[in-house]
């Protein structure tokens, strides 16, 4: 695998058109009228040729106004599908994939925004580096007065080099691939609630496709402020971590022994985790205590090793999750 930093991509008119192949943009959403509004603003200014990208969002069984909202962007092109037979931001995403006609497949969510280069960058790392699957940046933005929850978000945010470094994989919030990879080793596997990205990253990484990270396509997403997010967020992740190592126990381990081992249930060291927080350039202007980051760091390890236990532990009981 190899890992690019630091493009030098300053002008995308010089690109030849033959260059410019068509991109998909797949975004799944459910129940986010507000998020997907600003999500779909951004992807239809972008400076990547408008006649050689799409945009094809996908409803996955909402029931506010999120379908009106959507429905708002025909005119800019906006495609507008729905997945009614599985609740799983992974059908939605394979849904998108099978009525697209991209020969790039680029994937974000609707909570999130996306800089006006964003595809025109991915493409470039694609085409520079003869990648197959590209990995973007994303910056989490806090909006003042800040609170705890906002820093805790800042400083554990998305690290999206080090999980491509070290994982192989990159989560679906901001992601290209080319559609060559999905006819080789398939889609997303639709079963999962949380993680399918790294699995199907590591599908990737294990077939010999190359992998590559471009710094200057970006991705914004915005902090989780509330207890209610910040617990849903970390019981859908324990909850995926569980799905991993039971329907891939030879990749990603024995369920069990994740259950008794006690390191599981604890954060990183309070140092570790201060000297992290104050290299975080990010949180520079943010005074919350290290403390009370602190103290929820180990709050999220706890409910996602519970929330672990739970799906272990019904599956074991062979019960429908």
């Amino acid at each position: 695998m190899s890992i690019s930093l630091g493009l030098s991509y300053t002008n995308l008119a010089m690109i030849n058109k033959k260059e410019w192949p068509m991109v998909s943009i797949i975004v799944p959403v459910y129940n986010d009228s507000k998020g997907i509004k600003r999500c779909l603003e951004s992807l239809i200014s972008q400076s990547y040729p408008h006649e050689n990208y799409e945009v094809i969002v996908v409803d996955n069984n909402s029931n506010d106004n999120t379908k009106g909202t959507i429905k708002s962007f025909s005119k800019d092109g906006v495609i507008y599908a729905q997945e009614n037979q599985r609740q799983s931001s992974y059908a939605a995403r394979n849904r998108g994939i099978s009525i697209s006609k991209g020969e790039v497949f680029g994937f974000t969510d609707s909570d999130s925004w996306v800089h006006k280069d964003w595809i025109s960058k991915a493409i470039h790392s694609l085409n520079e580096n003869q990648h197959d699957y590209v990995g973007c940046a994303v910056e989490n933005v806090a909006t003042a007065p800040y609170t705890v929850l906002d820093k805790f978000d800042l400083i554990t945010g998305f690290r999206n080099g080090s999980f491509l470094e070290k994982f192989h994989f990159v989560p679906t919030v901001g992601l290209f691939l080319k559609k060559s990879v999905i006819n080789q080793i398939g889609p997303f596997d639709e079963r999962f609630i949380s993680s399918g990205d790294y699995e199907f990253g590591k599908r990737v990484f294990n077939k010999g496709f190359s992998q590559g990270y471009s710094e200057d396509s970006i991705v914004y997403h915005p902090t989780r402020n509330s207890f209610k997010e910040f617990f849903k967020r970390n019981i859908r992740i324990g909850l995926g971590r569980a799905q991993l190592r039971t329907y891939y126990p030879k990749q990603f381990g024995s369920v069990l022994l994740t259950m008794i081992n006690p390191v599981y249930y604890l954060p990183m060291s309070f140092f570790s985790f201060k000297k992290f927080s104050r290299s975080n350039k990010s949180i520079k202007d943010v005074n919350q205590s290290i403390i009370s980051t602190y103290f929820l760091m180990y709050l999220m390890t706890l409910v996602r090793q519970l929330s672990y236990n739970y799906f272990i532990i019904k599956h074991l009981l062979k019960r429908e999750f």
